[in-house]
């Protein structure tokens, strides 16, 4: 039996100050997939990403660019009442 996927991220970048001189990109083409019943360690050093990357995976920031989708739903085009269902009902 196949298991069901929980999260795929597809090339998701996060930059802040986008378009300005002090523009940072934090988060490179991030790719991950995460099956029912799989563990994952998030692990790196103070400033490597792992904050906004958590905080995308939960549906509180949006990436820059890429997409991630959260049961097989893409979360890209959701609104903030839709976001905030989503994360209620799924995380």
């Amino acid at each position: 039996m196949a298991k069901r996927e929980v999260l795929r991220l597809e090339g998701v970048c996060k930059a802040y100050n986008v378009g300005t001189p002090i523009e940072t990109e934090v988060l490179h083409d991030i790719n991950l997939t995460l099956d029912e019943g799989e563990f994952c360690a998030l692990i790196g050093p103070s400033g490597s990403g792992k904050s906004p990357l958590l905080n995308i995976i939960g549906l509180l920031d949006s990436p820059t660019s890429g997409r991630l989708y959260l049961l097989g739903r893409d979360t890209s085009r959701l609104d903030d009442a839709a976001l905030t269902e989503l994360r209620g009902k799924s995380i």
